[in-house]
């Protein structure tokens, strides 16, 4: 294409963007004159720009965590804590979540508590640095 025809391509192309949709296809007709070819390629840029519009609204690592949220985390049902098969969810709050759980050694019903993994690391944290107050203070 040469770099005349381009440059009316993309000043029509900007022209017919500020118009409404409604507008343009008198517009186009006038300004391209008889050019089909003109025409179609500035129908075809103005089609691809409005699916684009809507294309990716959001960034993708914004979508990407909504989904796993609202996915929720891997259900326990069915898993095997140590000697507590896991049968079904009690509840849940801000610290973790509550199982029905069978203890198969005692054969009995229980409740297990699941902690979340922020809360795990944080106790972790706190029970290293006591070890290491304890070493240096020994």
């Amino acid at each position: 294409m040469p770099h005349d025809r381009g440059q009316k391509v993309e000043e029509l192309f900007q022209a017919a963007l500020k118009l409404d949709q409604s507008q343009r296809a008198t517009f186009l007709r006038e300004a391209c004159s008889g050019d089909e070819e003109l025409r179609l390629e500035l129908e075809s840029l103005l089609a691809s720009d409005a699916q684009a519009d809507d294309f990716i609204e959001s960034p993708a690592f914004e979508l990407a965590a909504q989904a796993m949220a609202d996915a929720g985390p891997p259900s326990m049902v069915g898993r095997q804590l140590g000697a507590y098969q896991i049968l079904s969810p009690l509840g849940a709050g801000g610290m973790g979540e509550v199982y029905k759980a069978r203890d198969t050694r005692l054969n009995r019903i229980v409740a297990i508590k699941v902690l979340h993994r922020q809360f795990c690391a944080w106790s972790l944290a706190v029970r290293t640095r006591e070890i290491w107050r304890m070493a240096v203070s020994a």
